[in-house]
Order: C-alpha cells, then sequence, then structure tokens
C-alpha cells in the first residue's frame, strides 16, 4: 500500500514538473516568475494553479493587483491566464495612452466572454470587431448621440427622477437604495431604449433577478467555460425560474410585431423619424431563422448593460451623499443657486451649469467604475521596446490606476474638486467608460440620465445613514459588473422644506 502510494505521489510530481517545463518554454521570452530554489519553472507553475481556481471578478482583481505590485515594471506585467493564454497587465496610464486606440487593440477577448453568448450577443460582449460589429456600433451610436438622447429621452429622464423621489420619501426610514434605482433605470431603458411602458420593471421577482445578476456575471467573467457550457443546458427553459423576464420579453417582441405588420418604417440614413432599439435589430435580422432569439439576446445585453451600470453608478453616488454630509449640502446649494425655490423641471441649461454635480459623480465613478478593462491584440504589438504577441489578452488595471498616489493625490480620499485639474495621466487613469473604439456608446445617455435624478433627489429630499457611525472609508466595493458596494448602508430620507 504504503508503495503504491509513493508511486502516485511519484507520478504526480514527475507530471507537475513537466507540467511548468512546458509554460516555462511557452512564456520564457516574456517573464519567468523565480520560484522554489529560484527556479522559473516552479514559481510559473505555482501562478498556473492559483489563476486557475479565482472563482470571482474580485478573486481576479485582486488577484491581478498582487501580480503588478509584485512582478510589474514600467507599467506592463506578462501573465497567463485561463489555462495557458498569455495575458498581459497595464498598470500605467502613459501606457494605455500608448495603447488605447492601437489598431490591433479593437477586439474583446473571446474566451473571457463567451460565456455570456447564449444570454447577451450584442456589440458589449461580441468579441470581434468586424463589419457586423461596426454595423452594430454604428446603430448604438446614432441611437445614443446628444441631440438623440436631449430630444427623444429627456422627458423620461425628468418622469424617472419624480419615480425616484417618490420610492425615496415611501421609505424614509430604512431605504435600499440600489433596489429603488434599479427599479428605476429599469423602466427607463424599457421606455427610452426599448420603446415599452410596464410597470413589470418594478416587480420583485425582476429586481430579486436583476439584483443577482452581478453575482452571476462576476462567476461567468472568472470561469467562461463551465458558465457557456451551463447556460447553454438552461437556456431553453430559463423561463420556467425567470418567468417575469420572460413576460417583459414577450412584450417587447409583441411590440415589435406590431410595428413591423403595420409597416412602420425601419431605421435608415434617410429616415429622420426616432426609431427604438428593436427597429434596429429587427431591420437587420428580419429574414433570420433565429429572429427572436438574435432579437432577445442583443435587447438582454441592452437592459443588463444599461439599466444595471446605471443603477450600481447612482445608488453608490446617492450613498455617498449620504455618507458626506458636507458633499451634499455642498451639491444642494449648487441647485439653490441655480434653482432657488422654483419647483420648475430642469432644462439642458441647467445641466451646464451643475458643475460641482459632474465632479461629484466623476469622484463616484473613480470608486464604483469598471475594476479593469479586456482587449485582445489581432497582431503583435510593439511598446516601449517590448513586443506584445498576437492573441494575446491585454487587460487596463483601472480599479489600481485610479488609486495609485502616483496619478492621484490622497487617492483614498473622496474630494470631486480633484477634477477641477486637467492632465491626460488623469484621463488615461480614470476611463469609467472604457477605452479606446470599444468605449461605451451611452456615456451621454448615463450622464444625462444621472444628473436629472440626482438633480431632483437633492433638491426634494435630505439623505443620512441609519447607522451614524458609518464613516465613508468603512465602505467596501468589489468587483462585480463595475466596482460594487459591497455592504450598501440604509439611508434615512427626509423631504426638503
Amino acid at each position: 500500500m504504503m508503495e503504491m502510494i509513493l508511486y502516485a505521489a511519484l507520478i504526480i510530481a514527475l507530471t507537475n514538473l513537466a507540467l511548468g517545463i512546458i509554460i516555462w518554454f511557452r512564456v520564457r521570452k516574456l517573464y519567468a516568475y523565480p520560484g522554489l530554489l529560484g527556479f522559473p519553472v516552479f514559481g510559473n507553475l505555482y501562478y498556473f494553479y492559483k489563476n486557475l481556481f479565482l472563482g470571482s471578478f474580485e478573486s481576479i482583481r485582486v488577484y491581478l493587483f498582487e501580480i503588478v505590485k509584485q512582478h510589474g515594471k514600467n507599467g506592463i506585467c506578462f501573465h497567463i491566464a485561463y489555462g495557458f493564454r498569455k495575458l498581459v497587465i497595464i498598470s500605467s496610464p502613459q501606457v494605455v495612452k500608448q495603447l488605447g486606440f492601437h489598431p490591433h487593440l479593437k477586439d474583446k477577448p473571446v474566451y473571457g466572454f463567451q460565456g455570456f453568448r447564449r444570454y447577451m450577443n450584442g456589440p458589449f460582449s461580441r468579441p470581434r470587431s468586424d463589419d457586423s460589429w461596426k454595423m452594430r456600433r454604428k446603430e448604438y451610436n446614432c441611437l445614443l448621440k446628444k441631440s438623440s438622447v436631449e430630444n427623444n429621452f429627456y422627458y423620461n429622464f425628468l418622469k424617472s427622477a419624480d419615480k425616484m423621489v417618490e420610492l425615496m420619501l415611501k421609505s424614509p426610514s430604512a431605504l435600499d437604495i440600489h433596489r429603488a434605482v434599479l427599479g428605476v433605470t429599469q423602466s427607463v431603458t424599457m421606455e427610452t431604449l426599448f420603446g415599452v411602458e410596464s410597470s413589470l420593471a418594478f416587480h420583485p421577482d425582476v429586481l430579486q433577478y436583476m439584483h443577482s445578476i452581478k453575482d452571476i456575471a462576476s462567476r461567468i467573467i472568472a470561469s467562461p467555460g463551465i458558465a457557456r457550457t451551463i447556460l447553454s443546458i438552461l437556456r431553453p427553459y430559463d423561463e420556467i425560474y425567470i418567468r417575469k423576464i420572460g413576460t417583459l420579453r414577450r412584450m417587447v417582441l409583441k411590440e415589435l410585431y406590431r410595428k413591423m405588420n403595420n409597416n412602420q418604417c425601419f431605421p435608415s440614413e434617410n429616415t429622420q423619424s426616432f426609431n427604438h432599439l428593436p427597429m434596429y435589430i429587427a431591420s437587420r435580422t428580419e429574414k433570420s431563422k433565429k429572429f427572436n432569439r438574435r432579437v432577445v439576446t442583443e435587447l438582454q445585453e441592452v437592459f443588463i448593460t444599461s439599466s444595471h451600470t446605471v443603477a450600481s453608478t447612482m445608488s453608490s453616488t446617492i450613498t455617498c451623499l449620504a455618507v458626506l454630509p458636507e458633499i451634499q449640502e455642498r451639491a444642494w446649494k449648487e441647485q439653490y443657486e441655480i434653482f432657488g425655490d422654483d419647483n420648475r423641471e430642469p432644462t439642458l441649461q441647467d445641466l451646464e451649469q451643475m458643475t460641482y454635480l459632474e465632479r461629484f459623480i466623476k469622484e463616484s465613478l473613480r470608486f464604483c467604475g469598471p475594476p479593469l478593462v479586456g482587449k485582445q491584440a489581432t497582431d503583435d504589438i510593439e511598446v516601449d521596446g517590448i513586443t506584445i504577441p498576437k492573441d494575446t489578452i491585454v487587460v487596463y488595471l483601472l480599479d489600481f490606476m485610479r488609486k495609485d498616489p502616483n496619478y492621484w493625490k490622497d487617492p483614498e480620499l473622496f474630494n470631486p474638486d480633484r477634477f477641477l485639474e486637467g492632465g491626460e495621466e488623469l484621463k488615461y487613469s480614470f476611463a469609467p467608460f472604457g477605452i479606446g473604439v470599444r468605449n461605451c456608446p451611452g456615456m451621454t445617455y448615463a450622464m444625462t440620465e444621472m444628473k436629472i435624478i440626482l438633480s431632483k433627489v437633492l433638491r426634494r429630499t435630505k439623505l443620512s445613514l441609519v447607522n451614524k457611525d458609518l464613516k465613508f472609508e468603512d465602505l467596501e466595493f468589489e468587483a462585480q459588473i463595475l466596482m460594487e458596494l459591497k455592504n450598501p448602508p440604509l439611508l434615512q430620507v427626509e423631504e426638503r422644506v
């Protein structure tokens, strides 16, 4: 028996030694981590196993932080991820500036996003920046451009702001701000982008499912291969356990078919009338045998990426107002200087005057923005005398750069006035809406929606914490879709007189 155990242990040891040598041969021209007795074979083998079992997006973020701090040089650090896939971690805004718009960095990591494909298949998750992606992106740019947002969505934003205040005043003593904001942003997405109005956006089952999406997405990013297999099995039966989401899908499809049957024109460059997103999707998938599935998977991507990301950001900003009363009062005073005692609706000109509110939103995004952004090199790239090989995953470690004292003074301090200063280092280490041609086309949409809602929240409510002892430094953020509040506190709301 003992001989068998020793024999098995010897086989395992030799197998791992062989694996370490294989890994070392694959990556030796890029890097070599010293390990046992200084041999890079053991160092590379150690990190190979360590990054196989991270399990969540937050674990990935923490792990990449550790790698950069230990082995990064001049903002560039080579590594491996998801097994044998080559990875380079970028942690310097100077390097981001050189790479951000590089023609060989337009694609997203194919492997990292494949776990979403059964449920999301739009411009965000589509890895290749091919002609199909370019066509979709052009449609989104048209739909979400500044003039379209201001002309077609402004009324919906005003209505959603009133709904937000109403929900807050209904729960004055213990408000779960994220769920309240999530219902509002889902409703706005349905009305503005989908052209469908429904109270289902506030249904508890829908809120519960969408609230859990951030944790589900975190697991998918960490284990995309496993997630793809599981979701492929679950996808045909998902309406059994997320029935209200299925009802929303059918409502959107029913409205889309109604418009198509009424011969309402499809969008084109010669058409001046406004069209909602489903009409754009239908115009390019009309003859597809998988029409319903293609429409639904693309709209599900938009529903998640637009409503959840805005909700996450806005709930974090409202929480910051409650945790930082002196900043809340300064933001309110700016509103009072603009409106006085007048209860009128904010105009576009009013929004332009809300400079402190805009800096406050940006500072909130510095804490709750995306933890990292991933691209994939479609050819060899030279940067600072270093070659990034073709097919390498390139990760901009944004959360690391946003907290780096080399670029931000007192980075753990919440200070909106830091954005009074300019500078390219600040620009390329901030990037809350992404970098390069794959950045978020909804920046104007999101900022306009948040400004209008926060303006009304500030003018009509005064916020504080249920737990009076909680300080800003007690708030914990973790990587999920964005940097989400791990311990969101309950809020107290009182109406301003």
